[in-house]
């Protein structure tokens, strides 16, 4: 016991080093780059979805499973998404985008249909493991192997 706890410190210790070795190797070779405002806005507004995904799949580790299918689930939510706010009117007429911050409920109904979507894929996992007696390796590679079924849409207009 006291050995396995030892173990995590040093695990714990080594991740720390090499975080502070890394912001400070890219902060004395690349500072021009590194350490500039743009550079952590960008980290800031690219990081919270990894963080996300991170927090999804560690749930799941936790409770001695994996989950393949976050990245894929994501994924199809937000095609759904981006479907739902660009309507069949908005494929003919692209300045019709630009009205989108008249009408809330475009953008309300199309969060709602991402978070239907992604609650059902949840659902489908949590089936499948609980119900049908899966591994979870297995389920979740089932449902991230459904990705060729999502519907083909072309490029949204204005985007």
């Amino acid at each position: 016991m006291i050995g396995e706890a030892r173990i995590v410190r040093l695990d714990n210790l080594t991740l720390l080093v090499i975080m502070v070795g890394t912001i400070l190797s890219m902060s004395i070779f690349l500072p021009e780059k590194f350490l500039t405002v743009i550079n952590f806005q960008s980290m800031a507004s690219q990081f919270p979805e990894y963080g996300l995904f991170a927090m999804a799949i560690m749930l799941t580790m936790i409770t001695g499973g994996i989950d393949l299918s976050v990245g894929s689930i994501a994924g199809f939510s937000s095609i759904t998404m981006g479907m739902l706010i660009v309507s069949e009117t908005m494929y003919r007429d692209p300045a019709a985008l630009l009205d989108l911050g008249q009408n809330p409920w475009v953008m309300a109904r199309a969060v709602i249909g991402a978070l239907v979507i992604a609650t059902a894929c949840g659902a489908t996992n949590g089936v499948l493991i609980a119900y049908a007696g899966l591994p979870p390796f297995i389920a979740t590679l089932l449902v991230l192997a459904t990705r060729p079924l999502y519907p083909r849409a072309g490029p949204l207009p204005a985007f």
